[in-house]
């Protein structure tokens, strides 16, 4: 996530951050989402691709995650207003992909 899409959600009131920050941006895609679940936090990611894996593994193995949120790479703007959008929509994310457009 860019440092100032974090910055921007923090501004709103939502407890954003980024693997960066964590100090775990090398790390593999399965690790990133299993730290994800133990810190009880939802995942948002640019990669569709494994993350719709990792959910499916996920959820074959009856193992559970806080929710994915998979974006395009659009300007930081349109990223927020489409993540905000996405959130007022949903009470519940846990154990869902979503595929941000």
């Amino acid at each position: 996530m860019y440092g100032a899409l974090a910055n921007a959600l923090r501004e709103r009131g939502i407890d954003a951050v980024r693997v960066q920050e964590m100090g775990t941006s090398g790390d593999e895609d399965s690790d990133q989402l299993a730290l994800a679940v133990r810190l009880e936090r939802t995942f948002v990611t640019f990669n569709r691709g494994d993350y719709t894996e990792l959910h499916c593994e996920y959820m074959e193995t009856n193992r559970h995650h806080y929710g994915i949120l998979t974006c395009p790479q659009v300007p930081i703007g349109e990223m927020l207003r489409r993540l905000l959008k996405t959130l007022d929509a949903y009470d519940d994310l846990r154990d869902g992909i979503f595929y941000i457009r």
